[in-house]
């Protein structure tokens, strides 16, 4: 049974519902997200002897290296970022001269973004990356890697078919929360 708010000891009961999961508060959630972290950083401690450079600038390069000219919202979206944070990874990219922005010929609204001569050299240190994702994955087999593999793709379709879900649903407000602008309790004297 899942221990209660004590202090540091609180786990969140759907934690303890998962079998087999642990009491720690370690759960897949915390493994997936912690994992990301330790990749993350990892990536920019290896890079950075070579270039100043962020994970999502590093992953820009590699988006627009498989396809070049794509809009900021393209960006944003096939890698999974806020448009906003993307607008200011594209803008210092660009003072760096790694990227320019041309205007679509075909919808003068949208800018697109391409690599330069300097963006395009930055691909060269790819090999630096693939050594963080081997170190990742030592000492487990190729069978170990794939059914994982396999298993985080499933967990992501499930969480993408949720989230589809309740996003058709008809969003209810609680008429007990509702409060109009204006309109907020105020203390009694």
């Amino acid at each position: 049974m899942a221990r209660r708010k004590n202090g540091s000891n609180w786990i969140a009961p759907a934690l303890t519902e998962i079998p087999g999961a642990p009491e720690d508060g370690h759960g897949l959630r915390y493994l997936v997200r912690a994992l990301n972290r330790a990749y993350t950083r990892l990536v920019e401690v290896e890079l950075a002897p070579h270039i100043d450079i962020t994970y999502s600038q590093w992953s820009f390069i590699r988006m627009l290296t498989r396809e070049d000219g794509l809009s900021q919202r393209e960006l944003a979206d096939r890698l999974g970022l806020m448009e906003n944070t993307t607008l200011v990874a594209v803008n210092l990219m660009e003072r760096r001269g790694w990227i320019r922005r041309e205007r679509d010929k075909k919808d003068r609204r949208r800018l697109l973004v391409y690599l330069t001569d300097k963006g395009r050299a930055i691909e060269q240190l790819r090999p630096t990356v693939r050594k963080v994702s081997r170190t990742a994955v030592a000492g487990l087999d190729a069978g170990t890697i794939e059914t994982t593999r396999r298993a985080l793709k499933v967990m992501l379709v499930n969480l993408e078919q949720a989230l589809e879900d309740a996003a058709s649903k008809p969003r209810r407000r609680n008429p007990d929360k509702a409060v109009r602008r204006g309109e907020r309790e105020r203390p009694s004297a």
